[in-house]
Order: structure tokens, then sequence, then C-alpha cells
């Protein structure tokens, strides 16, 4: 610096201060290029230091941002699953008048009898394999009446061959996948799922675990939402598994859809599984129809048969819901006023007597 030069403010931003000393040292002849780079260097220092430090505080921000993001879902989940596990324990199993309707059953397979000859007007099969899965406690028995018509329909039906079902026990879905491969082979085409009650849980496995083997899935009244105990059948299952349906996790997995199409045949009469238990409520490849039947004629019930030829009468890949124009309008109710209706009278307050 020259004598007699005013001395470069230092006190203020130290960029500018900066640039002041590197602009009187660059017009110095003493200062020369040293002084120069000197300068230089400390500017580029300075701003590359100020730089770093923004952007370690955007970073710090950032990362804050998302670790509380992070917190807000974790704790909408907790909430949330908390929600749906009071909500599951809330709902109850059919009550007696319910379970005393149950009688029913014999009339709903003397009725599939005597309506025989006019089994023709329902739709006829392109005879692909039919696998069909009885409930808990019964065998293939109980769905003799059900493949007796599917093959009067054109199909080539199988039971599940493994005697009474007497739940989840070791190596019972691991056998009912061996028939389905067997089924499959043997055909060469996919297989359709019947299952009911238990039996259309172990449809709807069945198809998440090979899904390419699968044509599609009908369940008849099975719990596969909801808790086990909105059920009147937990202790008979319990009796017969010998475990207790606490032991196992019920709930995430077989709810989750299988990825083919899916028909829900239910009945808010049942008088075993709570008829909230067996609604599907995906929308996509997937239906609910409403019969009003007994749980134990369920599979039986002429609307049900008629019901499940029509599913298993659509080309493959070409799936459509079932529609209720005309006569079927009478017979099988809109699964959603009889869902809001069912359940407005579930929650309606009880009446006062004057």
């Amino acid at each position: 610096m020259q004598p007699g030069e005013p001395e470069a403010d230092l006190s203020g931003d130290p960029l500018r201060s900066l640039t002041a000393v590197s602009s009187q040292e660059n017009a110095s002849p003493r200062g020369g290029r040293r002084h120069y780079r000197r300068a230089f260097s400390r500017r580029i220092f300075i701003r590359g230091s100020v730089r770093l430090d923004n952007v370690l505080d955007r970073d710090r921000q950032s990362s804050t941002l998302i670790q509380i993001k992070n917190i807000e879902e974790m704790l909408g989940d907790v909430k949330l699953s908390a929600g749906a596990h009071s909500a599951r324990r809330k709902e109850a199993a059919p009550g007696l008048l319910l379970q005393f309707l149950e009688i029913r059953a014999f009339w709903e397979h003397y009725a599939a009898l005597t309506m025989r000859p006019v089994w023709g007007a329902a739709a006829n099969g392109d005879g692909h394999p039919v696998l069909v899965l009885p409930g808990l406690a019964a065998g293939d028995g109980s769905t003799a009446l059900m493949r007796r018509f599917l093959r009067s329909r054109g199909y080539a039906v199988s039971g599940w061959g493994q005697g009474l079902n007497l739940g989840l026990r070791k190596g019972v879905l691991d056998r009912a996948h061996d028939k389905l491969c067997e089924l499959w082979i043997e055909h060469g085409r996919s297989v359709s799922l019947i299952g009911w009650s238990l039996g259309g849980i172990y449809a709807r496995e069945l198809a998440k675990q090979s899904p390419e083997l699968v044509r599609l899935v009908i369940t008849l009244g099975s719990p596969f939402t909801g808790h086990p105990r909105a059920t009147n059948a937990w202790r008979l299952y319990e009796l017969a598994s010998g475990h207790s349906i606490d032991s196992h996790d019920f709930h995430g997995p077989l709810r989750a859809a299988p990825p083919v199409p899916t028909t829900s045949i239910w009945s808010p009469t049942d008088g075993i599984v709570s008829w909230r238990c067996s609604v599907e409520t995906r929308r996509d490849l997937a239906e609910n129809i409403v019969v009003d039947s007994s749980h134990l004629g369920l599979g039986a019930h002429p609307a049900t048969l008629y019901a499940i030829a029509d599913r298993l009468a659509q080309p493959e890949g070409h799936w459509a819901p079932f529609h209720r124009k005309g006569w079927r309008r009478l017979v099988y109710r809109d699964p959603q006023k009889r869902r809001a209706k069912c359940e407005s009278h579930a929650h309606a307050p009880p009446t006062r007597r004057p």
C-alpha cells in the first residue's frame, strides 16, 4: 500500500472488504502477482466457506423435515392400526336369533334338489377345472350338491380330497396347492377356486401363492376381514385345529386381496359369520353378491348356485361384474344398499318405550 492511501474498511462484509484489499494491492506496483494471488485465494476461501455453511444449513433443515415427516407417518400408522383393531374388536358375532335361523339350511338344500329339473336355466360352462374347498369341520360331502350342479353345467369339478377341514394344520395348504397344480397339469387350463367359509380363505391364499394357475376365486361366507371372534365358530376352530386363534396373525395377511378376479357371496342373515367379515372392499376385479341365506345352507342355496354358474361361465380374461337387471333385482339385493341398511340398523339408538 502506498503512503497516503486510505486503509480498507474491514469491519463490514468480509467479501467486500477482501475485494477492496485485493483491488488496492493490485493497484500497488509493489504488490505484484504474489499479493494478487494471496488476496484471490483468501476471497475464494471465504466465499467457499460461506456457501458451504449455507449448503450445510439447508441439508440440516431438509434432514430435520424428513425426520419429522417420518415420525408423523409412524404416528399416523399407529393410530390407524389401533383404530382398525378396535373396530374389529367391536364387530360382534351373529346373535342368538340368527343362530337359531340356521335351521333354514335344511330347506335350502331341499330347495336345490327340488329345482334340479330347472338347473338347465343356469349358464353352461366351458369345461375348465374347478376346485371346491369345504368349510370348517366339513368335508367333500358338504359340497357334493354344489359339485353335482357344476358337473351338470359342464365343468371338471373336483373336491379337495383331505377329509374333514380341521383348520390350518401343518401341510393343509401345501396339499391343497398340490391338488391345484395337479388339476392345472391334467387339464392344461387355469383352475377356478370355490371356497365355503374357511375354504374360501384357503382359496384366496392359494390364489395369492400361484395366481398364474388360478382363473378366479369365489368365496361363500368366508371371514377374510374382521376379527376371528366376530364368528360363532372360533371355539370350534380352536378345538379342531389344536391352537389358539390369537397365536397367528389373522388380520393383515388375510385382508390382502388375491391378484385374480374375486367374488364374495355373503348373507346379511348369516348366523355363523358376521357378514361384515365377508365384504370385499377392493374395487378392481372384485365384487360382492348378496344372498339371503343361512351360513350352513349358503353353498346349496339356489340363488348361490345360479350366481356361481354365471361367474364361472365368463370367458377367461374378460371378467365383468355380476349384473342385477330384470328379475335378478328381486333375488339379489344391492350390496351397497344392503350394507348401508344393515349398518344403519346396527348403529341405530334403542327406542324408548313410553
